[in-house]
């Protein structure tokens, strides 16, 4: 597939275009003509979509290694912005404030949240109105469903139900973000586009249960 490099001034990372031989450099604006990953639409211009959100980077992430790109026509990639903008802020809410792996998140969602933070009125009011969507979005503790709840998310067993809130996700976009990611790592491992008949299957299960579909992916790839 080639070599990824990069040096002091400028780093580099790649993907395989579908004609299999386009390399995409991450500071560049637009990319080649090719197809968009995720709608298989042909396009003169492409833009560079994150194959993991770039605002779900921790501040200490290396700057030496690239953050892959992906090509994706501007209409997915801005409607995958949203939806990773949501889940960022609905899934940071609920993460551990201590624990550094997940502070960075935490601490990005409640900034968004916050009106208090707003540089100016156009800033202020966007973030009341996310803040009163969320606030909609939130169930007491009596109100959490027994069935539903995303695996690695369930009820704190140390903590009594009653104090314990639950918010509401999407699952058309955990549905959505899950075969962006996979489509998106597809290209860059095999320089593939996942075309029918085949399709992206999302299905939420618990880590535990997990094990044998991980072990079979090591063995078989």
């Amino acid at each position: 597939m080639g070599k990824k490099k990069w040096n002091q001034k400028k780093s580099w990372t790649y993907a395989l275009s579908p004609e299999r031989g386009q390399f995409f450099e991450e500071s560049s604006r637009k990319e080649p003509s090719g197809h968009c990953i995720h709608c298989l639409g042909s396009f003169n211009n492409l833009t560079r979509d994150h194959a993991c959100p770039e605002s779900w980077y921790t501040p200490g992430y290396p700057e030496n290694i690239s953050k892959p790109v992906v090509p994706s026509c501007t209409a997915c990639n801005h409607n995958f912005g949203k939806i990773e903008n949501r889940l960022k802020n609905q899934i940071g809410l609920c993460l551990d404030p201590v624990d550094p792996l997940e502070r960075y998140i935490w601490q990005s969602a409640m900034r968004s949240v916050n009106p208090y933070l707003g540089t100016d009125v156009r800033d202020v009011t966007p973030r009341f109105r996310k803040q009163e969507s969320l606030r909609r979005m939130i169930l007491p503790g009596a109100e959490i469903p027994e069935k539903g709840l995303y695996p690695g998310f369930g009820i704190n067993l140390g903590i009594s139900k009653i104090y314990q809130g639950a918010i509401r996700i999407s699952s058309d976009d955990m549905i959505a973000f899950t075969e962006k990611v996979i489509r998106g790592v597809t290209f860059l491992l095999d320089g593939r586009l996942i075309r029918s008949p085949f399709s992206v299957f999302s299905h939420g299960v618990e880590p535990f249960k997990a094990v044998p579909m991980e072990e079979l992916l090591q063995k078989y790839g």
